[in-house]
């Protein structure tokens, strides 16, 4: 069998792009690898979540909404993602352990504030960084655009699909003359 220059080509401009997604997705046989390395412990990324987002008497905190059962299932399909959440749960708990904790889910408030203000001070390529960085964002991610946290925030959600119902009246506030 010959292979034209054409198909050639084709092959060789998709194979880094192939190699990309099944690096970023994941596939079936890299799943299963995430299965066999370990399990996220949803208790300990509760305590943290709720450390980087806690509750307070207007609001739910980021395990009310659920966000630390969904990060989990996220990173099902993705090994680099399980591997960031199973080192970064285990440096909490060494940190912990550091100051005679015997895990971060149980550790005092204070003592996880400033576990968490160190991971956030580390290094910009640092493991602990970039966990934090990674659940940072995916916890606001996930709580903000949560109906039930926008309460807090006197948000009434979208516009959508009611529209402006004030349309015809003119903008109230400074500046337009109301």
């Amino acid at each position: 069998m010959r292979i034209s220059r054409r198909l050639l080509l084709l092959y060789g401009l998709a194979a880094p792009l192939l190699l990309r997604v099944r690096a970023v997705f994941g596939l079936p046989e890299q799943r299963s690898k995430v299965a066999a390395r370990g399990t996220i412990d949803e208790a300990t990324l509760g305590a943290w979540l709720d450390t980087l987002l806690p509750p307070d008497s207007e609001s739910p905190g980021a395990t009310d909404l659920g966000i630390h059962t969904i990060l989990p299932q996220m990173a099902q399909s993705n090994s680099q993602v399980t591997m960031l959440l199973t080192q970064g749960l285990a440096w909490l708990d060494q940190q912990a352990a550091k100051h005679e904790s015997s895990s971060f889910k149980i550790a005092p408030g204070k003592l996880r504030d400033a576990i968490a203000a160190e991971a956030e001070a580390g290094a910009e390529d640092s493991p602990q960084r970039q966990f934090f960085v990674y659940t940072l964002n995916r916890v606001y991610e996930f709580y903000y655009t949560n109906p039930r946290s926008w309460s807090a925030l006197n948000y009434r959600g979208p516009p959508q699909p009611g529209g402006y119902l004030d349309f015809t009246k003119p903008p109230v506030g400074a500046g337009h003359g109301g």
